[in-house]
């Protein structure tokens, strides 16, 4: 309920683009969030990686293997192959600005 609340009063008080980081792994959840928005104003990205890219990344900023973030894994792996809610970008072995220009791209 609140991030739709916060969704809606920032597209009444803001024209330019809107990014808003969330990990949903519900597709439910997401629908909950965005029924009462324009879905033409919404593009979803799924920003995938694979397994040891994920866990190289969680070990480069001091997640130890076995944290909570390395349990997620393969949960949500599993979950963003039965959700088609998401324009997936691979960021497999991609710097940022790579995966930057892939985003721009798309909303452009």
């Amino acid at each position: 309920m609140i991030n739709r609340l916060m969704i809606n009063k920032l597209l009444q008080q803001y024209t330019g683009v809107i990014i808003i980081p969330m990990t949903i792994t519900n597709e439910d959840y997401f629908y909950e969030i965005t029924k009462v928005i324009d879905s033409a104003a919404i593009k979803n990205f799924l920003l995938a990686a694979d397994r040891e890219n994920l866990e190289n990344r969680l070990i480069k900023r001091d997640d130890n293997i076995g944290s909570w973030p390395h349990q997620q894994i393969e949960r949500c792996l599993k979950a963003f192959n039965n959700i088609d809610i998401y324009q997936v970008i691979d960021t497999s072995n991609k710097e940022i600005d790579e995966i930057v220009s892939s985003i721009l791209i798309e909303i452009s």
